[in-house]
């Protein structure tokens, strides 16, 4: 019993491999990944002019949900759509995951993307996370950001 066991988690870590392989090649990155500081977030940006709209899924979900809206409004500026870490294309984060943290690794992600005047929107109400980010103090101190941590 303990060897059918075995045979089975081994098959399935196996095809599991087998089926990310797969994955990457067809749905690759839209977009780039940006270093956070050992790890890297996805970000997908569109669109020119103005103050940036950086949207976040929640609710587990990724940034794809945005696919139409971000088409839609990129026709009238810049817009981003990214996955927080461990979420479909951004690479895993530390372990203990909190709301500061996450934040503080889009604040990270942004200055690194070198969209730091842009405006956050959330699409789950518990969740919501607004910060408007006009650089005023240097280019590591945006005016208005802030984080639970």
């Amino acid at each position: 019993m303990l060897a059918l066991f075995l045979l089975l988690a081994v098959a399935g870590a196996v095809y599991e491999g087998l089926a990310e392989r797969g994955d990457a090649k067809r749905y690759p990155v839209p977009g780039r990944m940006v270093d956070v500081g050992g790890h890297r977030l996805h970000l997908h940006c569109t669109g020119a002019g103005g103050r940036t709209v950086v949207l976040e899924a929640g609710l587990g979900e990724s940034s794809a949900t945005w696919a139409t809206i971000q088409q839609q409004l990129s026709g009238g500026g810049r817009v981003c759509s990214y996955d927080r870490a461990g979420y479909a294309w951004s690479e895993p984060g530390p372990s203990s995951r909190t709301a500061g943290q996450a934040a503080d690794e889009l604040h990270a992600m942004l200055l690194a993307a070198d969209e730091q005047d842009s405006t956050s929107s959330s699409h789950t109400p518990t969740v919501v996370t607004l910060c408007a980010c006009t650089p005023t103090d240097g280019p590591n101190s945006p005016q208005g950001w802030s984080s639970s941590t």
